[in-house]
């Protein structure tokens, strides 16, 4: 069964194993940070009204997590699944029950080549690719999908 419930500080290691997992560092738009920083950048998304990280479990074992980042007018998603998880086929359940989480518009970043994610988004409902992105994302090639509440 799966289970969304909210990050906590106990899940700091392995959320930070996940995000150093290089499958999943090559789909990131940044570098994977040290422990230390991950640490201080865990910290301010617990502090934040902005950011939803949420914990997927299966059956009572971590699996990933869902990000939701609140843009005012929409919301960002980002899914991340530990190696046994992935290729199963769970994505899009997971992120039907994410977007459970908010009312708002829905956008995901996934870069041209994460075609998993891109058939995840799409099986969730989400609509057609645009190229249209922000100057920060152009600079390497990524797009976005949206899917309207």
């Amino acid at each position: 069964m799966i289970k969304l419930r909210s990050a906590t500080v106990q899940d700091e290691y392995k959320l930070w194993q996940l995000r150093c997992d290089p499958e999943i560092d090559a789909q990131f738009f940044g570098e994977a940070p040290e422990l230390v920083e991950h640490r201080k950048w865990l910290m301010v998304v617990f502090a934040s009204r902005k950011i939803t990280l949420l914990i997927v479990e299966i059956d009572g074992i971590f699996a990933g997590q869902v990000r939701l980042d609140d843009k005012d007018d929409t919301v960002t998603i980002s899914i991340s699944l530990t190696l046994e998880y992935r290729g199963h086929g769970l994505g899009s359940e997971i992120v039907l029950k994410a977007l459970e989480h908010t009312d708002k518009d829905v956008i995901a970043l996934i870069k041209r080549g994460n075609i998993a994610s891109l058939k995840t988004f799409a099986r969730s409902g989400f609509g057609a690719i645009t190229e249209e992105v922000s100057d920060k994302l152009e600079d390497i090639g990524d797009c976005c999908e949206e899917r309207e509440q």
